[in-house]
């Protein structure tokens, strides 16, 4: 089955017929109320991940079609997802994110829930094969035992990395135990539910996924994306404490901004993790440049 496949039934018969033609170069279907649908398209071997070419398409998107996408992605439920749209994003299955933006009525400077939703960002989800094996075999190196963060600006392939890894870890000789907290279900995709040796804690809170995965699941790996809160800081130190280690992302362009950020400098001081890996370029049909850094030497 092709990637946006999975879309056909979200999407009107027009608009997934435009898109359709692009397959395998679209990374991103950005649908906004009122103006044209737009694609972001990586053309080609070699295109950059995040800075692909805009390309505007031959369909306008009035108030009923933007309407009746919005209930197909919320299984016409609006408001059993409003809590994750005021968050920014609607939750949906095989690792597609969908980044939500509208007019917010806010109290308390704290939003409380969309009035209007105007535009969607719709963000295909890619897996690549052997794409981590620097960081698995940096992995492999520390017998499996160290915590690695990866982390890049947004939209850099930080979660096909990650993807990767998952699959490279639970089916590698000898295969591990992997924890995945997949709190905005953009990580699950239908290769990785095959294997036996990954649990997916999807929809989680990362602090309480982390904590279940602790506990519970006997972990040789956990693992969750775009770190950062304080939710999760306290969770991620007692999987420390408990001898589980992590592989995480967070959102940095480097090791110094990312050491910034108050939680993660707190991570940083206990020494939670061993290596930070920075995508330096992530290119379609290339093996990614990383830069490595040992965290005792920061």
């Amino acid at each position: 089955m092709k990637v946006i496949e999975h879309l056909r039934r979200y999407l009107p018969q027009e608009m997934y017929r435009l898109i359709e033609k692009f397959e395998g170069s679209v990374t991103e279907i950005r649908i906004r109320r009122g103006k044209a649908l737009s694609l972001t398209l990586a053309r080609g071997e070699g295109g950059a991940y995040g800075y692909g070419e805009n390309y505007v398409c031959p369909l306008i998107v009035h108030d009923v079609m933007m309407n009746q996408i919005i209930a197909s992605l919320c299984h016409n439920s609006l408001y059993s997802h409003m809590d994750s749209m005021t968050e920014g994003y609607i939750a949906m299955k095989e690792g597609f994110r969908v980044g939500v933006v509208g007019r917010a009525v806010c109290e308390n400077e704290k939003i409380k829930y969309l009035s209007s939703i105007n535009s969607l960002n719709i963000r295909i989800p890619r897996f690549v094969y052997n794409i981590s094996l620097e960081i698995y075999r940096l992995l492999a190196q520390g017998f499996f035992c160290k915590s690695v963060l990866i982390f890049s600006p947004p939209n850099m392939g930080k979660t096909t990395i990650l993807r990767d890894l998952i699959r490279q870890l639970s089916s590698g000789a000898p295969s591990r135990r992997v924890a995945v907290v997949d709190s905005r279900c953009e990580i699950e995709t239908e290769l990785l539910r095959e294997s036996c040796h990954v649990d997916f804690l999807s929809g989680y809170p990362r602090g309480k996924g982390i904590e279940i995965a602790t506990r519970t699941l006997s972990a040789q790996y956990i693992v969750c994306d775009e770190i950062g809160g304080t939710e999760e800081t306290q969770s991620l130190l007692s999987a420390q404490n408990a001898g589980v280690p992590v592989i995480a992302t967070a959102h940095a362009s480097t090791t110094n901004e990312l050491l910034l950020r108050e939680n993660i400098r707190m991570l940083h001081e206990r020494h939670l993790f061993s290596y930070y890996v920075g995508i330096q370029s992530m290119r379609i049909g290339r093996a990614p440049i990383l830069s490595v850094t040992l965290a005792s030497q920061t």
